[in-house]
């Protein structure tokens, strides 16, 4: 009997203690090697990191689960370059300013973004050029991310404008408020460039909402400008009888980096996705008259026989 009461204790044990044992089992040793996948994103407005990051990462799953960080273009390609598991999310003009890119490919992702020029509708400058006449007070420009302020940079440096700039980065809908309120003379959007859905932006809507004027580049700038190209922006679409509104402006397209080995792969299994599950048919309008008029007929059929 006794040994009997032993064996019990001795299964009570065991079954208490399992989950604990095989847990300790299956956990990694210390020791093992772990590697740690990390997605570098140059700093972004909230709208284009809203729009970018997340459908990425989750096509990065399918390789390993990446984590988010912050960082500055040369920094973000220099760790692509020396440290495994490191991806890199920026502008091509980043990347091509950074200098010669080696060992590292350029993948295009999403569309580009186009630098778009937006004053109050009072304000006196109907294009550029006209920025070079203004009261004695510094010219007041917020741009809407940091890439954006380099594009608008960009342009002073080709098109320089007299007199002070005072330039500072602010978050959209809060640059866009101080310019309704007339705390700021220029507001530099990133806009996404015309694509094929052709509707406008969510930002372009906000700020066409608040009657504010955009400010047209001058033609010569397309052609001066290497790391930028050339875009169109659909400031509104109208009715179909109407001539959709656009607005012409720089855009830079966004670059994924990553190391040169393992590249073909990498880009084999982002763009390789699952095929979509089958949906069920579902019967369209007419398909469910005929079947009504078929029930019908049917009952009138039993009915006269």
């Amino acid at each position: 009997m006794i040994l009997y009461r032993h064996r019990r204790l001795v299964f009570v044990l065991v079954l208490v203690m399992l989950p604990w044992l095989v847990g300790r089992a299956a956990a990694p040793s210390p020791d093992a090697p772990v590697q740690d996948f990390r997605l570098l994103v140059e700093p972004l407005s909230a709208e284009w990191e809203a729009r970018l990051v997340p459908p990425l990462l989750q096509n990065l799953l399918r390789i390993a689960p990446y984590t988010l960080t912050r960082t500055e273009a040369p920094e973000a390609l220099r760790i692509v370059a020396d440290t495994p598991g490191r991806l890199a999310l920026l502008r091509r003009s980043s990347a091509s300013a950074a200098g010669k890119l080696s060992n590292l490919e350029l993948l295009e992702v999403g569309p580009a973004t186009c630098m778009t020029l937006v004053v109050h509708q009072n304000s006196p400058w109907r294009d550029y050029a006209g920025l070079n006449y203004r009261f004695s007070r510094p010219l007041r420009v917020e741009a809407v991310s940091p890439g954006a302020l380099q594009d608008f940079q960009r342009v002073l440096t080709a098109f320089p404008i007299t007199g002070d700039i005072s330039l500072a980065v602010r978050p959209t809908h809060i640059a866009i408020q101080r310019l309704v309120a007339g705390e700021v003379d220029l507001v530099v959007l990133d806009v996404p460039r015309r694509g094929a859905v052709d509707q406008p932006a969510d930002v372009m809507k906000f700020v066409m909402e608040r009657e504010l004027r955009l400010l047209d580049l001058p033609p010569s700038l397309f052609v001066e400008s290497d790391s930028l190209r050339e875009g169109e922006v659909l400031v509104y679409k109208g009715w179909f009888w109407e001539q959709p509104q656009i607005y012409r402006g720089l855009c830079d397209a966004f670059v994924l980096a990553m190391p040169t080995s393992g590249a073909d792969q990498l880009v084999y299994t982002l763009y390789s996705g699952v095929a979509p599950t089958a949906t069920p048919h579902q019967p369209g309008f007419f398909e469910k008259i005929s079947d009504a008029v078929h029930r019908l007929l049917v009952a009138i059929g039993i009915l006269a026989s």
